[in-house]
């Protein structure tokens, strides 16, 4: 909710248009990476799996080393 608010994120879904291009359109208007808009639509749906994998793609991956 820090880097997105509700209010933003309500008026997102509203639309019902998960395109790649109208994530990254909301991401560029809420000034936030378009895997930030996909992390919180899984999280918002995580018992949902097909969301998950539609939406992973989206998401950066990072690989921690030691």
């Amino acid at each position: 909710d820090t880097l997105i608010s509700d209010n933003q994120y309500t008026n997102f879904i509203q639309n019902k248009d998960y395109s790649r291009a109208a994530i990254n359109k909301f991401a560029q208007e809420v000034g936030v990476s378009p895997a930030i808009v996909a992390g919180k639509i899984c999280y918002k749906n995580k018992d949902k799996k097909q969301v998950w994998k539609r939406f992973s793609p989206l998401r950066t991956r990072y690989l921690l080393s030691n």
